[in-house]
């Protein structure tokens, strides 16, 4: 039975939404720059941002859970282990497998960020799982996009722009996302092989329709995981081959890959790129790797500079985020320039937002 569509509110009503309106109108007036903060957990996945905070974390709490429909709606404060732990005891999960770095981290910083784990090419993209955002814009209105249904066909999805947004759209209140039942069975084969050994077994792993929802290279090890049915499962693990991880040695390598896989720390800088899955092994210098997204995604370790990284990245229509030692990342198109910049004139005429946190382009 379809749950009956949830009652609109009107949330510039509350009292700490509208002390968060007056102060965005006050700062658009002033000329201030804020920043939203929920946890303050991924301040290193940021750019040199400047600005004063507007706390977000005291808005938390998940608004309407509807299991039967498979959508949840929480608040951007909502610590994101929290909702992660309450889906989970009613049998669901969040299809895009997002990182979890700390209790503080809440579901607004992981849509500002965009953010999806090992699981992504195969279920979800945190873009993909969002039905509607309400937000503060740049003039202190409060702005409602999409809602709570799968299918949204009343015009162009600007919930979605949130995702990777950085908090320079604007204040995130409340977040509605879809969601998946949780697995009868999961289970991780793992091959012994070189990185381009993995890369050309990996097409046809990820080409075999069926339970696979993980795939990915670790420490010399291709990882393959199938979840689904018990036997959806066994028959896709046993055509992958290779030896069957224990659950909690399988558990604990697919966290390294949605936390991130390759330490800070060490010589050289640390990438995260992304590339088509088919495109060849990298030759950059005193290179350390890991991949996942069946090679669509692939974070190094390497010596190499920003611009020699960008110039490897262009024969293949790929582009890089460097971690470490600073935030930057290779830079992008043009034309994708000029449009986020119109969407920013028009989510902030003021520049209440405009506080640097999205990663500058390198050389």
């Amino acid at each position: 039975m379809t749950a009956p569509p949830a009652p609109r509110r009107d949330l510039a009503a509350e009292p700490e939404v509208a002390r968060l309106c007056d102060a965005v109108k006050s700062a658009a007036a002033e000329g201030r720059v804020l920043l939203p903060r929920g946890g303050a957990t991924r301040d290193g996945a940021l750019g040199p941002f400047s600005g004063e905070p507007l706390a977000l974390a005291a808005y938390a709490g998940i608004v309407r859970h509807t299991p039967t429909e498979l959508v949840v709606t929480a608040r951007a404060g909502t610590p994101l282990l929290e909702l992660v732990e309450t889906l989970a005891a009613a049998g669901q999960r969040l299809p895009f497998e997002p990182p979890l770095p700390a209790r503080e981290a809440t579901l607004g910083g992981a849509v500002a960020l965009g953010t999806s784990g090992p699981a992504r090419a195969y279920r979800a993209a945190l873009r993909d799982a969002l039905l509607g955002v309400t937000l503060i814009d740049g003039t202190g209105t409060v702005c409602r996009f999409g809602g709570e249904v799968m299918k949204n066909v009343a015009g162009f999805d600007v919930s979605r722009l949130m995702a990777g947004s950085y908090g320079e759209l604007g204040a995130m209140l409340e977040i509605s996302l879809r969601l998946e039942p949780l697995p009868e069975w999961s289970q991780t084969q793992a091959l012994a092989c070189t990185l381009p050994e993995a890369l050309a077994r990996m097409p046809a792993l990820a080409a075999r329709a069926g339970a696979l929802s993980g795939l990915a290279w670790l420490d010399g090890w291709l990882l393959a995981r199938f979840e689904g049915s018990a036997v959806e499962v066994e028959l896709d693990a046993k055509a992958a081959g290779g030896e069957t991880l224990l659950p909690e040695d399988a558990a604990t390598r697919w966290a390294r890959l949605r936390e991130g896989p390759l330490s800070a720390k060490g010589d050289g800088a640390l990438w995260c790129l992304s590339m088509p899955n088919d495109a060849p092994a990298l030759e950059l210098p005193d290179a350390n790797w890991a991949l996942d997204w069946g090679g669509a995604r692939r974070w190094v370790r390497s010596t190499a500079d920003p611009g020699a990284v960008a110039a490897m990245l262009a024969p293949h229509g790929g582009h890089g985020l460097r971690l470490s030692p600073s935030v930057v990342r290779t830079p992008q198109p043009a034309a994708l320039r000029a449009l986020e910049q119109r969407v920013r004139q028009a989510m902030d005429p003021s520049g209440v937002f405009a506080h640097g946190a999205t990663p500058g382009e390198g050389p």
